[in-house]
């Protein structure tokens, strides 16, 4: 379906050919059905286990946009979360790829781990801040801040890719863990979860990490009262 997108012509800006007129937001819709489309062929891939069809290099266009003096609208989020998709497929693809002896032309060059490990928190961290701010809709801005939360997370654990994270990397994973759940909380009190298997995985991952954090680094385990970690995760 995803390549079926891109033949058709999806990610190009077609409003520039002679004989193919439409407007603005008929492109526009064009550019977010892709998205759209990628974001759940991303979806299924991670849960069905198999390997992704359409690499992100050939999903490289644009996300589309809206004005920065318009105030922001459920299509300002979602083209801001679609941006988030596209990390978090580098993050699996690069991190999380149980074969690790495919051939190099099947991965994106990464010639040191590390550095583009820091340089995807980087990312992550413009990204959080460019999250659009709207008081008449918080609950979407908490669920991109849990958004966030949750890619630290997959970005900093143990993976393939590296195993063994520095005690500095499980530090912060478990402040973004300890986040993640606390964002959900608040957006369950606020009756504005949505429930799904996502949701579920993140909650559950996330609390296995924080015990699992609290009984592999001792000095933790010293800084963190008991009284929090239930009231975090009970």
């Amino acid at each position: 379906c995803l390549a079926a997108l891109i033949d058709l012509g999806h990610l190009r800006d077609v409003r520039a050919s002679s004989t193919f007129q439409i407007s603005v937001l008929e492109q526009e819709m064009r550019t977010q059905i892709f998205w759209v489309i990628y974001t759940f062929e991303r979806a299924l891939g991670t849960m069905m286990g198999r390997a992704i069809g359409v690499q992100d290099e050939l999903a490289s266009g644009n996300v589309g946009g809206r004005s920065v003096n318009s105030p922001p609208s459920h299509m300002t989020y979602s083209i801001h979360l679609f941006r988030l998709a596209r990390l978090n497929s580098e993050i699996k693809y690069i991190m999380h790829s149980v074969c690790r002896e495919a051939p190099r032309y099947a991965y994106p060059p990464v010639p040191d781990i590390q550095v583009w490990q820091i340089d995807m928190v980087d990312r992550l961290k413009k990204w959080h801040i460019t999250i659009p701010r709207s008081d008449e809709i918080q609950s979407i801005t908490r669920l991109c801040e849990c958004k966030y939360h949750e890619m630290m997370v997959l970005l900093l654990r143990a993976s393939p890719a590296i195993p063994e994270p520095s005690e500095t990397s499980l530090t912060q994973c478990f402040r973004h863990a300890t986040s993640l759940v606390r964002g959900l909380g608040a957006l369950y009190i606020q009756d504005s979860l949505l429930y799904s298997r996502f949701v579920a995985h993140s909650t559950f991952l996330s609390i296995l990490l924080i015990l699992h954090f609290l009984w592999k680094i001792s000095r933790l385990a010293s800084q963190v009262q008991i009284s929090d970690v239930i009231a975090d995760t009970w």
